[in-house]
């Protein structure tokens, strides 16, 4: 490296012998071909796990939503089936005046 490298604020200042040999021994590592696969192998993983992760959230949400849906359906057949017996039970006449009396007394 030439003798007149200056620091990251560029002024007049030279560096180091120290700072010089740390910035070639960084630009050595980061150059070297074993250390480029290691990195990439690295952030080629970390993007297969977000968006593994992704996946998996949205399949957890889609389940989510699906079960919400399920859940009202039920209720509402539930409350058919309900409404359905009421009107059934209307029809038949055994429908008692509220409570006021009782269904023994009515019959008689």
């Amino acid at each position: 490296m030439s003798d007149n490298i200056m620091d990251k604020y560029g002024d007049n200042r030279h560096l180091s012998e120290e700072t010089r040999e740390d910035l070639r021994r960084m630009t050595l590592g980061l150059t070297d071909q074993k250390t480029i696969e290691t990195l990439t192998r690295a952030g080629l993983m970390a993007k297969n796990k977000r968006e593994s992760s992704r996946a998996l959230r949205a399949q957890a949400i889609a389940r989510a939503e699906a079960e919400k849906v399920a859940a009202a359906k039920e209720k509402a057949a539930d409350d058919q089936k309900k409404a359905t017996i009421i009107e059934e039970t209307i029809q038949d006449g055994d429908v008692n005046d509220g409570g006021t009396q009782s269904d023994k007394t009515k019959k008689k």
